[in-house]
């Protein structure tokens, strides 16, 4: 078997070379690292999911279809169980493919004993969107990288985490200044954690994470008159807190103190007046959008919590407090967060799967990350810390089974910004493109969102529907009403299966459905080659999926992979 997985490794590196002749620069061998927390149970191993990489202008929130019974994967299943007492294990992913694509996904891990310890590796590229040049700068490569251990003794435990993240994004010959915007994040993390008692323990969370971004340019010289934020940020942030939880009987509460500290690398005032200047605006409005209310480089913040919890078998009823202090709450001395919900769950007679009804409520507040804001909003730059965004909120969820095949789900929610702290959004339209990038501007958002989705199993079938709703505003980047279809067959023994997912809405950026494609075939137990196949409309007419503003994202695209378990 190893002989066949290194025979299709040179086989992806050679049709790569080929793909690639051209003056084209390979891709940079960097990652990215999101996991907030690491099971060790049985379960999470080999996952063999499928990964449909979402497209670029299909919104970033697509609602989630209802959980399904597929068949388990009984032969993969069954090697487990004979090597349980095998304590490292290693799951991957390798292939590439049109237009110009490599894929790779790595993990190694333990799960047996109290000291489990997991490592991931990623990397994602593509070069020349479906109807452009290979030379054009239409590219984007992602490459993370995530560590975890925990060490217990006795009643101490001790976990730590390492992200880091690298992505890069093609300027597609929209401006002459740059070739490309690149951002590196890395954040770290140790959890401190002491049992006193069955009814009490302390935990210290300490946690710190590093932002840069930078653009690659040919002619040094001809950006020594922008401003600097354009084209580089640098962003530092520590956060320590400590908690205490409780517990008695069906109880728990916690108290807990955290303090934010968040500073901006790069000196600010320049950028700032330079920017009205090449703007040749000086309208308050302008100077709002630029500066933000605060001039400062650092933010302080302070969050002190409580909470309490109820819960049994059947229901749980919960509430939560907090006070937040801080210099960048939009002029506000003190902003009082709270939440408090209830949800009812019973098993039934007819299914494995659970009724399910909750209800929640509240104010939250959090403070914005740039990292986050220039991550989910590409080719966007922001040249401050942005303030604080509250939301009032409601929200009703209800899972019901139907039957032993049918399962429905409904999420009703309606938020709105409170405090007149308003929501952040890049603003991709013209009057804030500046040299290739957005800038970013406050909206008041007043948001009701319906989600329904139902899925029906029978066998190895599954068929999956879902609709997606913004009743009042919409969110940057999604969509008024989308539409969701999954079909999925496995056979029984997972020899074979196979998923076609499609998306579909009203508006401009998807009334050319996108459809996703997925099938596999196993070669053994633990190995299965994949071919993959997204927006297959677009890879079969050889056209563009507009993202956002003047930019597109990656359209068709069609890879053979290799998926395996060890």
């Amino acid at each position: 078997m190893k002989k066949y997985i290194f025979s299709f490794l040179i086989f992806l590196l050679s049709l790569n070379s080929v793909l690639s002749a051209q003056d084209i620069e390979l891709p940079d061998i960097s990652t990215t690292i999101g996991n907030d927390s690491v099971s060790v149970e049985l379960t999470d191993l080999p996952d063999f999911k499928n990964r449909v990489t979402e497209i670029d202008g299909s919104g970033n929130i697509v609602p989630q279809l209802p959980q399904i019974e597929k068949p388990e994967d009984t032969e993969l299943s069954s090697s487990l169980v004979e090597e349980n007492q095998k304590s490292l294990y290693a799951q991957g992913m390798v292939g590439g493919g049109f237009p110009c694509l490599f894929n790779c996904d790595f993990s190694l891990y333990t799960i047996n004993g109290v000291q489990p310890f997991k490592l991931d590796f990623s990397h994602n590229s593509a070069n020349g969107y479906v109807g452009q040049s290979l030379n054009g700068n239409y590219f984007d490569r992602d490459t993370q990288l995530f560590a975890y251990k925990k060490f217990v003794a006795g009643n101490f435990s001790l976990q730590l985490e390492g992200n880091y993240f690298s992505n890069s994004e093609g300027f597609q010959n929209k401006t002459p200044l740059f070739t490309s915007i690149n951002k590196d994040y890395i954040k770290l993390g140790m959890d401190y954690g002491f049992i006193f008692n069955e009814n009490f323990d302390l935990k210290l969370n300490l946690n710190s994470s590093f932002y840069n971004r930078y653009s690659q340019t040919s002619d040094i010289k001809a950006i020594e008159n922008i401003p600097s934020f354009l084209y580089q940020a640098g962003y530092l942030f520590a956060s320590p807190e400590l908690i205490t939880d409780f517990y008695f009987k069906h109880f728990s509460a916690y108290l807990s103190g955290q303090y934010v500290f968040n500073t901006n690398l790069y000196g600010l005032e320049k950028d700032f007046a330079y920017m009205n200047k090449f703007k040749n605006e000086e309208s308050e409005i302008q100077r709002e959008i630029i500066l933000g209310n605060d001039e400062t480089r650092m933010s302080h913040r302070g969050v002190f919590s409580v909470g309490l919890k109820w819960q049994n078998d059947s229901a749980k009823i919960y509430g939560n407090a907090s006070a937040v202090i801080g210099n960048y709450l939009n002029g506000q001395n003190v902003i009082v967060p709270f939440n408090a919900g209830v949800e009812y769950s019973i098993p039934v007679y007819f299914s494995n799967r659970r009724f399910t009804i909750g209800a929640e409520g509240g104010m939250q507040s959090f403070a914005n990350s740039v990292w986050d804001l220039e991550n989910k909003y590409k080719f966007s730059v922001l040249s401050f810390i942005p303030e604080e965004t509250s939301f009032w909120y409601g929200n009703f969820n209800l899972s019901v089974p139907l039957k032993s095949s049918f399962t429905g789900k409904a999420f009703v929610e309606y938020k709105r910004n409170a405090l007149g702290n308003n929501t952040w959004e890049a603003d991709y339209t013209e009057d804030y493109r500046t040299c290739g990038v957005y800038g970013y501007s406050k909206r008041e958002l007043q948001l009701l969102t319906t989600e329904f989705a139902l899925s029906y199993h029978y066998k190895i079938f599954t068929l999956s529907g879902s609709w997606h709703s913004n009743w009042l505003d919409v969110p940057l980047l999604e969509n008024i009403q989308l539409l969701g279809l999954q079909l999925n067959l496995q056979d029984e023994n997972a020899r074979w299966g196979i998923d076609l997912q499609g998306l579909y809405s009203f508006e401009n950026s998807l009334t050319v459905p996108l459809v996703n494609f997925e099938g596999f075939i196993g070669i053994t137990p633990a190995v299965r080659v994949v071919l993959n196949a997204t927006d297959i409309v677009k890879l079969v007419k050889a056209e563009k999926r507009v993202y956002a503003g003047e930019y597109i994202g990656r359209s068709g695209t069609a890879s053979l992979l290799l998926k395996f378990f060890l």
